[in-house]
């Protein structure tokens, strides 16, 4: 090979090597073209309300997981910072989820207990002053979030991204409205400031009542009023932030400042003492120090986390995923679900070796930073910078805050989940299925816990697929649809259509609906009595379509059927054993058959099958309007004999 070829070899091979890093790692493809004076100020501005924002709300959102505070610091500041490189969101505002905070609490609290009896009855509130405890729940969270992590890179790599289409909206909402009663529920014993004990599985929130209903008299009024005020607080600041939308540069922090100002009347008036109010006590500074996550329990408790970890992995990939892909509808650029679910597993895995559990894009703190101004993932760099002088100087300031106040975070922060449930009457008119699986997901996950309420919501909505496939929507016509120049058909000649392809699921009921529409099944019995010489008479077989006919204006309750057009505009493959079989019935009555607007892929299936070696090739129509100027066209010409033979060329 001379020198040309070789040096044209290694730049082809340094071409694709870039074209791979470029797709891989999408932050070396826009970084460098990034326009500072356009977009560096709302990069700026959205940066630094973002990272306000992760304060209080990552703290109570860790604490809904059942681990300490700090850990919502770690991830709100690491999360963003490893999704950075690797995602292709513009938008997509990492942070800690409530839904896989109060799954992951769940999930952990049935592999964690110290499996002895006592356990079981001791409140939450002690336990996480057990050290020994706490090491194997932390250890737990940072199992499952290394095997999540794991997840979304494998799904990533062999391009598996598709399989979230199987959650439909309303199990979505469905699911995301049962978790906010779970999280609404578990954040009660704080609002009270009661001592319960943990409980988890089937009927877990009634339990849960139950023990807040039967201590009722124990509140801690002092919390109570601490908690109603932090909520009425927020709620005020949430309708000026609506209000005052168009006003406003930023959105007004409204946890940040009650944050503070509570902080401050707490460790002033000595709130833990003089009250008896729970505080968050001592915060560690600094940045975690990297460890592996525990290897040994994963192997242990293998079967466990996989079963426990898949939903988890999917719904926070789907919630996440679907906003980001929101906004780049919206804004009008390219994203790779398969390239976010890599950027999702790395994220996850590297978190894991320092203490960050599962993150995704957040729903709220995205919203946020779309109307702060933010343009690219600069963001993440000026949030994450923001997190990290909280965690290297002003942790300990925290240390009088209320548990209370971080309740009521959460319990505002989740006011959409909530009112999801108004959705319902909306959903019904719409859709009657999709008002089943928001119920069903909904009740199932209330009741019998977030992981059984998952896979019933999963399960009952692919089983209605399964069962709208099997019966999709069929209708007979007398006059095709509305088009320029119209044909309208002779009498006897009627329009079919399905809703949906024809196979092996739903062929039976496409038999069975096209018979009893057109007429054709009793025609074949009529037939068949006469063929057996019966001694019943028939001088002519009614049309059947009186009660199925969609646009009729033509009167056929006198006329014989004479043709079918089946009308294929909706079919993107068949099944040809039903279509032999429908071929057949027809020349047994003969009845001509009429197959209009086949697309190239069912036609070379008719003829890869041998039927168009019998079936005449004119039968098969451009349009409708085609089929029907066939059929008229024979029935003039036959108008001395009752119908039409199949085998005729038309």
């Amino acid at each position: 090979m001379d020198m040309d070829g070789r040096l044209k070899k290694m730049f082809q091979c340094d071409i694709s090597l870039v074209k791979v890093v470029t797709n891989k790692i999408p932050v070396v493809k826009w970084l460098p073209k990034y326009n500072v004076k356009k977009d560096f100020l709302g990069d700026l501005i959205a940066g630094l309300t973002i990272g306000v924002m992760h304060i209080p709300q990552d703290m109570a959102y860790a604490m809904l997981a059942g681990l300490p505070p700090i850990f919502g610091l770690y991830m709100a500041f690491l999360a963003p910072l490893l999704y950075f490189p690797f995602g292709t969101s513009r938008h997509a505002a990492f942070g800690v989820p409530p839904v896989v905070s109060i799954m992951y609490g769940g999930v952990i609290n049935k592999l964690v207990p110290l499996k002895t009896e006592e356990i079981s009855a001791i409140d939450s509130t002690t336990l996480r002053t057990n050290s020994e405890y706490m090491a194997a729940y932390i250890g737990c969270a940072m199992a499952m979030a290394f095997l999540i992590g794991l997840l979304h890179l494998l799904l990533g790599v062999f391009r598996l991204g598709f399989m979230t289409i199987y959650f439909s909206d309303p199990f979505i909402k469905g699911f995301t409205t049962g978790v906010s009663i779970h999280v609404a529920v578990s954040q009660m014993k704080h609002i009270f400031g009661l001592e319960v004990p943990t409980r988890n599985g089937i009927l877990s929130v009634g339990y849960k009542i139950a023990d807040i209903f039967m201590q009722i008299q124990e509140t801690n009024i002092a919390c109570l009023i601490i908690s109603l005020v932090c909520i009425s607080f927020l709620y005020a600041m949430r309708y000026c932030n609506q209000r005052f939308k168009q006003r406003l540069i930023v959105p007004l922090p409204g946890e940040l400042v009650i944050l503070i100002i509570v902080t401050l009347i707490s460790h002033y008036l000595d709130f833990a003492k003089k009250f008896g109010v729970p505080i968050l006590g001592i915060i560690p500074t600094g940045l975690p120090s990297p460890q592996p996550p525990p290897f040994q329990f994963i192997a242990d408790n293998l079967s466990e986390l996989i079963v426990n970890s898949i939903p988890i992995g999917l719904l926070a990939f789907l919630v996440g995923f679907s906003m980001s892909k929101m906004f780049a509808r919206k804004l009008n650029y390219p994203l790779d679900g398969n390239q976010e679910l890599i950027a999702q597993g790395i994220t996850g895995i590297v978190g894991s070796f320092f203490q960050c559990y599962t993150s995704f894009a957040s729903v709220s703190l995205t919203s946020i930073q779309v109307d702060a101004g933010g343009k690219t993932q600069l963001v993440s760099i000026f949030s994450s910078c923001v997190v990290l002088i909280v965690l290297l100087a002003a942790g300990t300031l925290f240390y009088s805050l209320p548990n209370a106040v971080l309740a009521a975070i959460v319990i505002v922060a989740l006011h959409n989940l909530y009112i999801q449930i108004l959705d319902l009457p909306n959903i019904w008119r719409i859709c009657r299925f999709d008002f089943a699986v928001f119920l069903v997901t909904f009740v199932s996950n209330t009741l019998l816990g977030l992981n059984l309420g998952f896979v019933c919501g999963v399960g009952f909505n692919l089983l209605g697929v399964i069962y709208r496939s099997q019966r999709p929507h069929c209708s007979t016509t007398l006059l095709p649809e509305s088009t320029k120049t119209p044909v309208i058909p002779f009498p006897g000649v009627v329009i079919f259509r399905m809703t949906s392809s024809i196979c092996f699921i739903n062929a039976a009921y496409f038999d069975h609906q096209l018979r009893k529409r057109t007429g054709l099944k009793e025609l074949i019995k009529v037939k068949e009595l006469k063929d057996e010489k019966s001694p019943v008479k028939h001088d002519f077989i009614p049309l059947n379509t009186t009660k199925h006919v969609e646009d009729v204006d033509v009167d056929m309750s006198d006329e014989s059927l004479k043709a079918i057009i089946v009308d294929c505009t909706s079919f993107t493959f068949i099944d040809i054993v039903a279509i032999k079989t429908l071929i057949d019935d027809c020349e047994k009555a003969s009845i001509c058959l009429i197959f209009a607007c086949c697309n190239k892929k069912i036609k070379s299936a008719l003829k890869t099958s041998g039927i168009l070696e019998s079936f005449p090739i004119g039968n098969l129509c451009t349009t409708v309007n085609d089929g029907i100027q066939i059929c008229n066209e024979k029935v003039t010409q036959n108008t001395t004999t009752s119908a039409i033979r199949i085998g005729e060329e038309v």
